[in-house]
């Protein structure tokens, strides 16, 4: 159903020969199919934990199905030299308690899911984001990470991820690790070093800060301020970008060549967005059960 598209799932079955599909009706009859899109249950009700106690989990429903997918998506496919991790969105607009709305995406409301992907856009390993809970209120980005990259540590992959995840502290964790790690970071940030105001730096123009642990800070002026973080480059490195003056002229200015590899790698679960995209099924849902059917579709 995902290559062949219909405006509606009983067009597979129709008894017009433009539409019907000969594979799909031949599997089952559309009644039967109807039945289990709206009756598939993947986990036991009656054991289920209730909120407070012991073992609650808002995806209990799709548990097993989740723990099957994250496995075959590991095992199906060896991790590229790089890979990254961002946030994709699942789009979902009823009620839920897992929604969550993110203005800058271009899906704005859904569930939101944490995405390891490899170079080939392809996802390796996910996390589905629940809500905020007591444990994991602080470093919530840096908690991710770890999960995220569980197993594939003394294998110095190269991860990329952007300010929401980055810090000092877990740069430090990955390294120890034998992972190496770069991303922009919120200048804010905990531990990091003072850097030079905004109207110190002309376009173009760096401030390069190491640590004695390895780590190099960055601070590159472009029309904004982009600042960087990272655990492996070298500090010294540099190439020229083009960029427009206000008169039209186009100059070469000096750009860290971290930044330069950041923006070439940081793009991965963009690409696993547009893959999804191309074959996706969407399904409508009204209800929580029906938001669980429509979430394990979207997923398998």
């Amino acid at each position: 159903m995902g290559l062949k598209k219909s405006p509606s799932y009983r067009d597979y079955w129709s008894s017009s020969p433009e539409f019907r599909d000969s594979y799909i009706s031949s599997l089952m009859p559309v009644k039967r199919f109807s039945w289990l899109l709206s009756n598939i249950n993947l986990n036991d009700n009656a054991i289920m934990p209730k909120k407070g106690e012991a073992g609650y989990d808002k995806l209990y429903k799709l548990r097993p199905l989740l723990t099957e997918l994250s496995q075959n998506f590991e095992r199906c496919m060896n991790p590229t030299r790089e890979v990254s991790i961002d946030e994709s969105m699942i789009k979902y607009k009823s009620r839920s308690s897992l929604k969550q709305y993110l203005p800058k995406k271009p899906i704005k409301r859904g569930y939101k899911v944490w995405i390891l992907a490899n170079k080939n856009g392809y996802c390796q390993k996910f996390q589905i984001y629940t809500g905020k809970s007591e444990d994991t209120k602080k470093s919530l980005g840096a908690r991710v990470v770890k999960y995220l990259l569980n197993g594939m540590e003394d294998k110095h992959h190269i991860v990329y991820f952007d300010n929401f995840f980055n810090s000092i502290q877990l740069l430090e964790d990955l390294k120890a690790k034998n992972l190496h790690a770069c991303g922009t970071v919120n200048p804010n940030r905990k531990l990091l070093p003072n850097f030079t105001s905004d109207k110190a730096l002309k376009r173009g123009k760096s401030q390069i800060l190491t640590s004695n642990t390895n780590l190099v800070a960055i601070k590159w002026r472009d029309k904004r301020s982009v600042h960087l973080l990272s655990n492996f480059h070298d500090p010294t490195g540099f190439t020229d970008v083009e960029r427009k003056n206000k008169n039209g002229v186009i100059e070469k200015v000096p750009c860290p060549i971290a930044l330069i590899d950041y923006n070439q790698n940081m793009n991965f679960v963009d690409k696993f967005d547009q893959n999804l995209h191309v074959y996706k099924i969407d399904r409508k849902a009204f209800s929580s059960i029906s938001s669980m059917q429509n979430l394990y579709i979207r997923l398998s």
